[in-house]
């Protein structure tokens, strides 16, 4: 439910929104970009910031209930995920990431947040049988096929990136961080030198300098 705001959502509100965005954009991703999906899955759930937060573009706050999660993973963007296959995607994406702490996490909350009629009547129409992994998760250890959501929205905004994609010259994940759609995110070890690696690899000196400066000030 979408609540009209006459001035500046709070910063709380503001702050779930980005961490919904990003889940959204991560979830949605080709299936080379899934790696990072069950952290922000985590992330978005440990957090509650589904249950109200505001859209960083338009403002607009919205909010769900504790037992509307289903619901917000099928909403439209930006009220929600605008998953086809809402949570199963999301669990499906967990599942396949074996040996991941944040998948695995992830797991234990999303299956408390399952719908149950849902679930009982998978079974019984399937027979039992496996699920069926969502189009943009299947190959997630192959990292992807040619037909992702990337890649679609290469096509459509970024017809030179899409052809480098179909080409191989490089990812659909590189290609969206080039495009400007997808925040390049940089993992590390949590420790001195695996910061000061990745400082080193992607700031510039200014930037170096700059965070120096704030760690000098915020120590």
């Amino acid at each position: 439910m979408a609540q009209e705001m006459n001035e500046e959502p709070p910063r709380e509100l503001l702050a779930n929104g980005d961490v919904v965005f990003d889940l959204a954009e991560t979830a949605r991703a080709d299936a080379a970009a899934l790696k990072d999906a069950p952290k922000m899955v985590r992330k978005t759930l440990e957090r509650g910031a589904w249950r109200k937060f505001a859209d960083p573009y338009s403002k607009a706050v919205f909010e769900y209930g504790p037992d509307e999660f289903e619901k917000f993973t099928l909403a439209k963007r930006p009220a929600g995920l605008e998953l086809p296959e809402g949570i199963k995607t999301l669990i499906g994406i967990c599942e396949l990431a074996k040996g991941d702490e944040d998948a695995a996490a992830a797991l234990v909350i999303l299956r408390g947040l399952e719908p149950k009629a849902d679930t009982h009547a998978e079974a019984g129409a399937k027979g039992g049988r496996g699920k069926k992994a969502p189009d943009n998760i299947r190959g997630f250890s192959e990292y992807g096929t040619s037909d992702t959501y990337l890649l679609r929205r290469l096509k459509r905004d970024h017809a030179d990136l899409a052809a480098k994609v179909v080409s191989g010259e490089m990812s659909a994940h590189a290609a969206g961080v080039e495009a400007g759609f997808v925040k390049l995110m940089v993992q590390h070890e949590p420790t001195v030198t695996g910061f000061a690696r990745a400082a080193k690899k992607h700031l510039t000196d200014a930037d170096r300098l700059q965070l120096a400066k704030h760690l000098e000030a915020t120590g």
